[in-house]
């Protein structure tokens, strides 16, 4: 391991907007070797472990691209939580759960009994957050614009990240690749088939109804859909370069970053510990937001200090993901014993060897 001097973290503090005053710090951390110590087949590895009171860390893979599915929820709150920062409509700021946004999956947190009910924003952006609620997620673009979500990325990720569509949209997507004639399908419609399999509405669109996936032909459309998108991708460089601006928003950006960051941190303080922060001491506040499909799994995490609720002592970003679909050990999101879930495991401990 080696230490960033006092010079290039020092770069980290000329930023408020986004971020090439990051680029050479995290340029100059060592290998982290995750890919070494992994005997799988096919896996990709990329991570950024960067210690802020010490300067130790590492970085791999630092500027590829992965699919990091919900990790990009992170982009949909900070551009929400902007707008509310100048002005939001009354529209914006309550939101109501209708039917059009209903998804049926298993472990939404919108179900079905909640469909009429209506959510103030930052309600919604802690269902998207905590619970990585895609329907949450779908509600605030919509308000908000996609447009805007695009731009909010492009400011603060520079070229380093997709498009971020929501959940839904995806789930369309990875079905036209197995028939073209859901392009014609609603996309809550489609999004529920590919889930749970509900063919209600379909035959207004789809003559004869379709058969329910079966899980290889799930994993097949998940790795074409991966191979053909860059939407909901990022670099490691780009998500840890992210979290370092919201750290620093909180320490120097003004009121408005400041407020910001701090609804950013507490939302991020809902998620349970991720499986890469399983080593961490009990009493270490982390915050976190993961992204899990067939076949990755993606993992963003902020280690605040015990004196400064609101200073961040260490960001920790690793990101898996599986080329082969056909292997057997192939990551399912909703397994904790999934072999993805069970390799960021095992590099906690490598982690905390950076943390201390």
């Amino acid at each position: 391991m080696i230490r960033l001097t006092t010079a290039l973290l020092s770069l980290f503090l000329l930023m408020i907007q986004p971020a090439q005053a990051q680029t050479s710090a995290l340029s100059a951390l060592p290998d982290c070797g995750f890919a070494e110590r992994i005997a799988m087949d096919g896996l990709r590895v990329g991570a950024v472990v960067l210690n802020l009171e010490n300067g130790q860390g590492c970085a791999e893979s630092l500027d590829e691209r992965f699919q990091v599915a919900s990790v990009m929820k992170l982009f949909v709150a900070g551009a929400y939580l902007e707008r509310a920062n100048l002005s939001l409509s009354p529209q914006q700021r309550v939101l109501t759960f209708t039917r059009e946004y209903w998804m049926a999956g298993r472990d939404d947190c919108l179900r079905r009994e909640d469909i009429g009910r209506s959510y103030d924003y930052l309600s919604l952006i802690s269902l998207m957050i905590g619970c990585s609620d895609n329907a949450a997620t779908w509600m605030l673009m919509d308000a908000l614009g996609w447009g805007t979500v695009q731009d909010y990325v492009r400011r603060h990720a520079s070229r380093g990240a997709g498009e971020v569509l929501p959940y839904a949209e995806v789930d369309k997507r990875k079905l036209i690749l197995s028939d073209s004639r859901w392009r014609d399908v609603p996309t809550v419609l489609a999004s529920r088939f590919y889930r749970v399999g509900m063919t209600e509405g379909l035959g207004e669109y789809l003559n004869p109804l379709p058969q329910r996936l079966h899980g290889q032909q799930y994993n097949t459309l998940n790795a074409r859909y991966f191979r053909e998108t860059e939407s909901n991708t990022a670099t490691p460089r780009a998500i840890a370069e992210y979290l370092i601006y919201l750290h620093l928003a909180a320490q120097n950006g003004g009121w408005a970053n400041q407020v910001l960051a701090q609804r950013m941190f507490a939302a991020l303080l809902t998620t349970p510990r991720q499986y890469s922060m399983e080593s961490a001491p009990a009493d270490w506040r982390i915050g976190s937001k993961d992204g899990l499909d067939r076949g990755i799994a993606a993992e963003a995490n902020i280690v605040f200090t015990e004196d400064d609720p609101l200073r961040v002592r260490a960001v920790v970003v690793v990101f898996l993901q599986q080329t082969r679909s056909d292997s057997r050990a192939f990551q399912l999101p909703t397994r904790p014993d999934s072999p993805l879930n069970v390799i960021m495991r095992q590099l906690s401990g490598i982690i905390m060897g950076y943390l201390g």
